[in-house]
């Protein structure tokens, strides 16, 4: 994935790192039963602060906004049990109502199921990545087909409106190309080539503008519709 890694961020993160590794230590009183507690609350609180300050270091670009949707909102859902778990761990710990062993224990199954539950994440963002690209390598050949009949047909009407049949012809195609279902099959990108090829050699008849060209344009045309009735029965 692309992102926007600077050591700026880097910079900030360690020192956002160094605060919530200090702070259980500064808010403590002095003469708290809790004192020996302080290492495993600034563990606590350090785990929680590094799961949602990762986003920042490593910001995705808006150009990852689609691989990161899903895959983000899970991120956060997963953060946000982990730091509750890990924050309820940490009441309690302070209060003296778990020993010191329990609350570790407590941390290191939370990060242990955080970390499953990201990869599973990852997984999902990642197959829905997959889909995606699939079905655009799918619809893409469709898309040029509609481009290439489109443009035609405004060729047609800007440089030849006086033939009603040349008109007739490239506006009827452009129309039922619009409805053209894509297909990953072999047979299918066969024709689609082949009609893309046949709509090239049309642009260069019209160039020519003769009688004979023109001519060869209509046939050509015929033989595209002819192409788009195999096409339209592949799926």
């Amino acid at each position: 994935m692309n992102n926007g890694f600077s050591v700026k961020r880097l910079i900030i993160f360690f020192f956002g790192l160094i605060v919530a590794g200090i702070l259980p230590a500064l808010l403590m009183p002095p003469y708290s039963p809790a004192i020996g507690r302080v290492p495993v609350l600034s563990i606590a609180l350090v785990l929680i602060y590094i799961c949602f300050a990762l986003p920042f270091v490593f910001h995705y670009t808006r150009r990852d906004a689609d691989k990161i949707l899903v895959g983000g909102a899970v991120y956060y859902k997963g953060v946000v049990t982990f730091s509750i778990v890990v924050g309820v761990a940490s009441v309690l710990l302070y209060a003296g109502i778990i020993r010191t062993s329990v609350a570790i224990g407590v941390f290191l199954v939370a990060l242990f199921a955080l970390v499953i539950y990201l990869y599973l994440a990852y997984k999902t963002t990642e197959h829905i990545s997959n889909v995606k690209a699939e079905e655009n390598a799918k619809t893409a050949p469709v898309m040029e087909l509609r481009r290439a009949s489109a443009n035609l047909a405004n060729q047609v009407s800007a440089k030849h409106s006086g033939n009603q049949e040349l008109v007739s012809k490239t506006s009827s195609l452009s129309d039922d190309l619009r409805y053209l279902a894509p297909s990953d099959s072999a047979e299918a990108a066969e024709l689609e080539e082949a009609m893309l090829e046949a709509f090239r050699d049309v642009e260069l008849y019209l160039k020519s503008g003769s009688e004979r060209d023109i001519s060869e344009a209509i046939k050509t045309l015929d033989e595209i519709r002819q192409l788009y009735l195999q096409r339209k029965s592949v799926y």
